[in-house]
């Protein structure tokens, strides 16, 4: 009998199998930071982004849960072929209230990305941090570290996270499709951890800025 474990493990590679054999310029990844009170919500393609923002609501309770939902699917639903990229909880929160609500939000989302046929994958918060700097620093910093990655001006730290997120997603699969290509360690790190990969990081550790800087001088 097969375990609820081996379950998704068998989907999250149908998924990833699916989306390396596509042209990654047909790809829309949206970056989905979930957030009562202001979701950060950005879409990745072909390495730039072409929609971000923060989504929030007027409403309490479960009517507000329901038209966060709403919302986010019907901006997913604006860009075809999709991969979502959505931070998982947060388990050693200390506010046991926000996990709860969040919780309850994520279930609300993952019922209707089943319904509508829309895949996603979840990045724990350590390997987005990890992926944008060095792994642990104040959220409030996000948007700086982000902006200083990508050439961008992402005031929210919501729509950072969403950013990161998505641009983790479209590099993940860039890497899956050519292992040759140079990042940092610590960025094929959060590749392998995502996509389950076992690529390794080349031997000369500069990134593709500074390989660029040397052809160019």
């Amino acid at each position: 009998m097969i375990t609820a474990a081996d379950y998704f493990l068998n989907i999250k590679k149908e998924l990833i199998a699916y989306y390396s054999a596509k042209d990654l310029s047909s790809i829309h990844f949206v970056g989905l930071d979930c957030s009562l009170t202001s979701t950060g919500f950005s879409v990745i393609n072909n390495n730039k982004q072409v929609y971000g923002c923060e989504i929030g609501s007027k409403y309490y309770s479960g009517k507000r849960l329901w038209d966060l939902s709403i919302q986010v699917i019907r901006k997913i639903e604006q860009y075809p072929n999709s991969l979502i990229l959505m931070e998982n909880y947060s388990f050693n929160a200390r506010n046991t209230n926000s996990l709860t609500g969040l919780a309850e939000f994520g279930g609300c989302l993952k019922m209707l990305f089943h319904k509508r046929g829309l895949k996603y994958l979840l990045v724990a918060p350590t390997t987005l941090k990890k992926y944008i700097y060095k792994g642990s620093f104040k959220k409030a910093m996000m948007p700086f570290f982000v902006n200083k990655k990508f050439g961008l001006e992402i005031i929210g730290p919501d729509h950072a996270d969403a950013v990161g997120l998505a641009f983790l997603g479209y590099n993940a699969f860039r890497f899956a499709k050519d292992m040759k290509l140079y990042y940092t360690v610590k960025e094929i790190e959060c590749f392998n951890t995502i996509l389950s990969l076992s690529g390794k990081p080349k031997t000369n550790k500069k990134t593709n800025r500074q390989l660029a800087l040397e052809l160019t001088t």
